[in-house]
């Protein structure tokens, strides 16, 4: 099984320990480019349309999926993010859509 953690300045020194203790696990650090958030929305997009995966019944779940806006860039790039709210921007989306990918790569 792999893990999947953000790879921010300030979470760093935390995946270099989650790799440390990985002993069954593979540890990635993950930087979340525009590319990557790209790559991995469009993989959970197409989960999700095949009935691969479901979007739980949650409230909390839902809210955070359904925040993620697409927009374009000065630069003509395509760029996904959410709206802070309660301390979290589309968080719950962004996990299951690293999930999906350690998945892939088990």
């Amino acid at each position: 099984m792999a893990r999947l953690s953000d790879q921010l300045a300030d979470w760093l020194s935390r995946v270099e320990l989650l790799a440390r203790g990985a002993e069954r696990h593979r540890v990635e650090a993950v930087t979340m480019t525009a590319a990557l958030k790209t790559q991995l929305a469009g993989r959970l997009r197409i989960a999700v349309e095949d009935r691969e995966i479901q979007i739980p019944m949650d409230e909390a779940i839902r809210n955070d999926w359904h925040s993620v806006e697409r927009r374009t860039g000065a630069s003509g790039q395509i760029l996904l993010g959410a709206a802070r709210r309660d301390g979290a921007h589309a968080d719950r989306f962004w996990a299951a859509a690293l999930a999906l990918h350690a998945a892939g790569d088990a």
